[in-house]
């Protein structure tokens, strides 16, 4: 009854839940199934729902925000990376750019300083999410290559 009346989630969301991470493809009265990126089953009681959190990406909705991570050395023009992974972002064949997007810079310091850009995007279907994660890093990799921009530990 508390996933009928809160709906924290519906059939074609995309949810996490403990380790899982998938499309819910049922839900019942004794338990919620979904369907992991891999093509895995995973049944979940529904009891789980009163002790655990979901978290829902989508909520049903057929566009997800998809976040993907790019790491460069500090060394490096963190502008031309931005610009790269910007431009790299809008020519995506999977993006659905009638929603907002963007790029997310922070630096990490560890034993290598590091900076991390994140692209935030949303894919036209959530069908379509690791096909746009794919072709985004495959692309902004090779730019990154032609523009000599240097990953962690590469010499640049």
């Amino acid at each position: 009854m508390t996933l009928i009346v809160d709906r924290p989630f519906q059939v074609g969301g995309r949810v996490k839940f403990d380790a899982f991470y998938g499309e819910v493809t049922s839900m019942g009265l004794r338990s919620v199934r979904m369907i992991t990126l891999d093509n895995h089953v995973v049944t979940i009681p529904n009891n789980k729902f009163l002790t655990e959190a979901v978290a829902s990406a989508n909520h049903g909705r057929l566009d997800m925000l998809i976040p993907v991570e790019f790491f460069i050395s500090s060394a490096q023009d963190i502008a031309i990376a931005r610009r790269i992974v910007e431009e790299c972002i809008t020519s995506n064949r999977y993006v659905f750019l009638g929603r907002p997007w963007c790029v997310v810079t922070s630096q990490i310091l560890s034993e290598v300083a590091t900076v991390r850009l994140v692209a935030k995007a949303y894919v036209l279907d959530v069908k379509y999410e690791a096909e746009y994660a794919t072709t985004l890093t495959e692309r902004v990799l090779a730019a990154f290559r032609e523009k000599h921009i240097a990953l962690p530990g590469e010499p640049g």
